[in-house]
């Protein structure tokens, strides 16, 4: 049974902040005392007056490597502030699969049943200065032929975005507790598995300042902070570490329609545990843009960057070129490219959504410490993030869209990534070079989604080949591609068809060894409820590598969810 708490009508004045938590609290006690269920079950749909964004919907300061929004595309004028609402939901999924292959070893692997219980709690909403979205769970396995020992393995996200200060000062925070691979050339297997797995949880905290003097002269600043731990059984001499990133930035700027000014100081440092700093870069850039047109903008960039890695230090000039596409509100290119301590880096990133489907590239080169960094590059894109952008002209309310999408992904049972580069930890500073593209269609009765992906992770470099000899391993230097294909059709009102495949390679790039490994799954979703489904389907795995044994996996699966 989800709970819902709205406050619905115009709010006439502010009350004081503990005023304001006591009612709130209030509420919720409401919501969860006996007698309150046939209330809490009555959703009634929240107004939707003309709104400012949401709490966490402000313009973040933009990257190093990107330009502001030109004054005539961004809102001249706040409305008023959404009304709070939340929801809480518990959930209960139970699945119970079927397999020839328990270790996803060798052919020939010992057969068993697994029994994944997986409870969650989901919590979503804003209030007038907040907005929380949090889902957490965990998998509980257990082999009922005791080929393996049973686990407990967290899944868990959280997103709080908060207004400390109207206009001003606001903080972004993110937890995420998930399961990575241990052997990156051992494959990766299906979640409601033992196999393989470790628990790696992430913890980012950004507190910034974002505002706007006048129409033409704004400021930004942010502080990321980000944590990485990792836990789990995986060989001593395996490089990864408990890490700590943090980036601070810094801009200020006056932009008029024809020509801006800006100015951006960043710095950058990330360690390991029980080894020190491994990477750390100061950056001062200006930029002088110019306007051609409310769609097009153009920049150049000069600065100065010091760099330390590897037991180098470097310091070289910085410049190059940036620029803004924006020939509709529904399509976005950003680009840059510099000569920097490195060598050329480079970042493209192109949006486009229409009502039926969603598009997403991304191109990088950059130096980086971790192979999923929280402060630097973003995550590969999630179906969520291109289903919400594709009801985004027909549900422009961010929460009740985003309920939206929760609720398509539990009704559709859609995978949450597709497709995404496996994470190959590293005792040094590293170049990445990468390239995503992800394209989700939503129609009447089908949906659909493709990922296809490539990284490649190298000892990092100065612009002249210098670096601190180290040997160079397997897991060290690397190249991956994958693709990832979804496909979800509803066959009957309560009944909806999904097939999935995925494939995906790496291979060293100093030392020989590779993997490739291939999934194909199809299952069955029918709907016994508004709030209980069942699937059933099949799943083929298979790997073929020169450094780790053949595997191969068939399975049956029944599985059965439940929300209360």
């Amino acid at each position: 049974m989800a709970m819902v708490i709205e406050r619905r009508g115009p709010v006439r004045a502010r009350r004081p902040a503990g005023l304001r938590r006591l009612s709130i609290a209030t509420a919720a006690l409401l919501a969860l005392t006996p007698g309150t269920t046939a209330w809490s079950q009555s959703r009634t749909q929240v107004q939707q007056p003309q709104q400012a964004p949401a709490p966490g919907q402000v313009p973040q300061p933009p990257a190093p490597n990107q330009l502001p929004m030109p004054p005539q595309a961004q809102a001249a004028a706040p409305a008023p502030a959404p009304q709070p609402a939340w929801v809480i939901e518990p959930r209960l999924n139970a699945t119970v699969i079927g397999t020839d292959n328990s270790g996803y070893s060798s052919p020939g692997g010992e057969s068993d049943q697994v029994l994944d219980l997986t409870p969650r709690l989901r919590v979503t909403g804003r209030g007038l200065r907040t907005e929380l979205d949090a889902d957490i769970g965990v998998h509980v396995l257990q082999y009922l032929q005791d080929t393996r020992d049973g686990r407990v393995l967290p899944d868990a996200r959280a997103q709080l975005n908060s207004t400390l200060i109207d206009r001003w000062a606001y903080l972004d925070a993110r937890l995420v507790a998930e399961q990575t691979s241990a052997d990156p050339f051992l494959g990766r297997p299906d979640l409601s598995t033992s196999v393989n797995r470790i628990t790696t949880t992430r913890l980012r905290l950004s507190p910034y300042l974002d505002h706007r003097f006048s129409p033409s002269v704004s400021m930004q600043a942010r502080s990321d902070n980000a944590w990485t731990r990792r836990g789990g059984e995986y060989d001593p001499t395996d490089p990864r570490r408990d890490a700590f990133e943090q980036r601070n930035f810094l801009r200020l700027a006056q932009q008029s329609p024809r020509l801006g000014l800006a100015g951006e100081l960043q710095q950058f440092d990330a360690r390991y545990s029980g080894t020190g700093e491994v990477l750390s870069t100061n950056a001062a850039r200006g930029i002088v843009s110019f306007g051609f047109g409310p769609q097009i903008q153009l920049g150049l960039v000069a600065g100065r960057e010091r760099a330390r890695f590897s037991g180098i230090e470097s310091e070289e000039s910085v410049y190059g070129l940036r620029g803004l596409w924006l020939p509709t509100e529904r399509t976005n290119l950003r680009a840059s490219v510099e000569k920097r301590f490195f060598g050329t880096g480079w970042e493209a990133q192109f949006t486009h959504r229409s009502p039926l489907w969603a598009l997403q590239f991304r191109s990088f080169r950059e130096p980086t410490a971790l192979p999923a960094s929280q402060v630097l590059s973003p995550q590969s894109t999630d179906v969520a993030t291109l289903l919400d952008a594709i009801l985004t002209t027909r549900h422009p309310d961010p929460v009740q869209r985003r309920a939206l999408v929760r609720s398509m992904i539990d009704s559709l049972n859609l995978p949450e990534i597709l497709e995404r580069p496996v994470e190959v930890y590293s005792d040094r500073a590293q170049l990445q070079t990468g390239s995503s593209a992800s394209f989700a269609l939503l129609g009447r009765r089908t949906t659909a989604s493709v990922t296809v992906q490539s990284l490649r992770l190298e000892q990092l470099r100065d612009e002249d080949g210098l670096s601190t000899p180290l040997p160079s391993t397997l897991q060290l230097d690397n190249k991956q591609r994958g693709i990832g294909v979804d496909v979800r059709h509803r066959v009957a009102p309560q009944t909806t068809l999904g097939a999935r495949a995925r494939a995906s390679r790496i291979e060293g790039v100093t030392v020989a060894g590779q993997t490739t490994e291939k999934t194909l799954q199809l299952s069955l979703t029918h709907s016994l409820s508004q709030r209980a489904a069942v699937t059933v389907g099949v799943r083929r795995q298979m790997l073929d590598s020169t450094v780790r044994a053949d595997a191969r996996e068939n399975a049956v699966f029944v599985g059965l969810s439940q929300r209360f």
